[in-house]
C-alpha cells in the first residue's frame, strides 16, 4: 500500500476500491539435470511478468464487456514481500457508457459478460503475437490503443478509432470515405437521423492528418475550450463517436463470434 500511495494521490481516494488477486504460477523443469538448482528470485520476476501481461490484457478485454465502467489506478505484482512489478493504470470510455446513449443513439452499445469477450479474444489469437494481421485482429489493435491513450489526446484517439474502422471496413484505396460511411450502417444497422454522419466523420479524420485542422500545442497556454469553444466541441464530439462506432463493431463480432471479415461486392444486369 505505501509503495502504491508514493505512485498515486488516489490510492486513498474513496471513489477507489483496493482489490488483491491471489495467482499461482507453475514451471516445468525441462532441463536435464533438475538437481542443480534453480534461482527462485529469477523465476518470482518471470511469474510476475507474465501475470501482470495476463492482468493488463483482462483489462483491456474489460472495456469491450463493461464499457466506461472500470477504471483502474496503478497496480502493483509482489510475491508479499518485494514489488516485482508494477501494472499500468487502465483508462475508460466515459463517452461508451450505454446510459450515456439515448434511444435513438447510433450506433448501439450495450454490455457483455466477460467470459464471452475472453473466449472470442482467444479465438482470433488475441496477445499470441506482437503484431496483429487479420483484419478483426488489427481493428482490435487499433482499439487497445484508444484506451490506452485515455484523456487529453483527442487527436491521437481519432486517429486510432479510424485506424481500426479503416481496418475492418475499407479496402483498398478507392473512396474509403464511402466504403467506411456505406459499410458501418450495414454492419451496425441504419443511422435512424439518415445523415452521412460517418462521412463527415471521415472529413474530420483528413483534416487532422493532414494538417488542415486547428492544431493545439502540447502545452496549452490558455484554455483550449474557452478559447474556441465551437471547434474543441465539434472536434470532441467527432472522437467520441469514432469510439462508439469502433466500440460496437467489436462488440458485434463478440456477440456472433466472428474471427474475420471478408467484403464483397455483387452486381446484377437485365437484358
Amino acid at each position: 500500500m505505501a509503495y502504491l500511495a508514493r505512485n498515486s494521490s488516489l490510492i486513498t481516494s474513496p471513489l477507489f476500491d483496493i482489490y488483491g488477486i491471489t495467482a499461482t504460477v507453475s514451471f516445468v523443469d525441462t532441463r536435464n539435470n533438475p538437481e542443480s538448482g534453480c534461482d527462485m528470485s529469477y523465476l518470482d520476476a518471470i511469474a510476475a511478468h507474465y501475470l501482470e501481461k495476463a492482468l493488463s490484457l483482462a483489462l483491456q478485454l474489460s472495456e469491450l464487456a463493461y464499457p466506461g465502467t472500470i477504471y483502474t489506478s496503478e497496480g502493483l505484482v509482489t510475491d508479499g514481500n518485494v514489488a516485482l512489478m508494477e501494472i499500468e493504470k487502465k483508462h475508460f470510455l466515459s463517452c461508451c457508457h450505454p446510459s450515456e446513449l439515448t434511444q435513438n443513439d447510433w450506433p448501439e452499445i450495450k454490455f457483455i459478460d466477460f467470459n464471452l469477450v475472453a473466449v472470442w479474444a482467444k479465438s482470433i489469437g488475441f496477445s499470441e503475437s506482437s503484431f496483429a494481421t487479420t483484419r478483426v485482429q488489427r481493428t482490435l489493435a487499433a482499439f487497445t490503443h484508444v484506451l490506452g491513450l485515455g484523456w487529453r489526446h483527442d487527436g491521437e484517439t481519432l486517429f486510432r478509432s479510424m485506424q481500426g474502422l479503416e481496418s475492418f471496413y475499407c479496402d483498398g484505396i478507392g473512396d474509403l470515405r464511402r466504403q467506411l460511411s456505406h459499410k458501418c450502417q450495414m454492419w451496425l444497422g441504419a443511422n435512424p437521423e439518415k445523415l452521412n454522419i460517418v462521412g463527415h466523420l471521415y472529413d474530420l479524420r483528413s483534416k487532422f492528418i493532414h494538417g488542415a485542422a486547428k492544431m493545439q500545442y502540447w502545452h496549452d497556454v490558455s484554455d483550449p475550450w474557452e478559447e474556441d469553444n465551437k471547434t474543441m466541441e465539434h472536434f470532441s464530439d467527432g472522437v467520441e463517436l469514432a469510439t462508439k462506432i469502433l466500440l460496437s463493431t467489436l462488440q458485434r463480432c463478440i456477440l456472433e463470434s466472428v474471427k474475420d471479415v471478408n467484403w464483397s461486392y455483387e452486381y446484377q444486369t437485365t437484358k
